[in-house]
């Protein structure tokens, strides 16, 4: 996927980071002794970020590290199935799951090869967590926090302004 990023310096050494993405995985489930595929989650996330960076022995290359948060907008294409389906006890009409809040923790390198561009390389830690909803159709609902805790690499070019 590609990403949007806008990054604002304030100081030497620090800079707030706005970045957003979007993706697609196949999410399956599993519950006591059953598990099986639930269906697509598509999710959104808005990162917001505060980076301290560092050069490196007065070279081109420069490392940073990065804590923030981010906000997940969550959309699941789940599987829909027409019999009983011993994955949830009885047939189910809808699975939901919410936007969520989470932690992000990052670190990456940067090349500087002209004075306004840079190849850029990192890895974020993402801890999220989020409540899915299953609907029955004998009226039930059964909701559970589920967690979502992932980690992301990233490759890119910058160009600073």
């Amino acid at each position: 996927p590609i990403d949007l990023n806008l990054t604002w310096r304030f100081m030497d050494s620090l800079s707030l980071e706005f970045s957003s993405t979007r993706f697609t995985q196949e999410v399956d489930a599993k519950r006591d002794d059953f598990s099986g595929y639930l269906g697509d989650l598509t999710q959104t996330p808005l990162f917001l970020t505060l980076k301290y960076e560092q050069q490196i022995h007065e070279s081109d290359i420069y490392m940073y590290f990065g804590v923030g948060g981010a906000y997940f907008i969550n959309e699941l294409d789940f599987k829909k199935r027409e019999f009983p389906d011993s994955f949830f006890g009885v047939n189910y009409k809808n699975v939901d799951i919410d936007n969520s809040f989470a932690f992000t923790l990052s670190v990456g390198t940067e090349y500087r090869f002209k004075e306004n561009y840079a190849f850029c390389a990192d890895i974020r830690l993402i801890l999220n967590q989020a409540s899915l909803t299953v609907d029955y159709f004998n009226n039930t609902t059964d909701t559970e926090d589920i967690g979502l805790t992932s980690s992301m690499f990233g490759l890119g070019v910058k160009y600073y302004f």
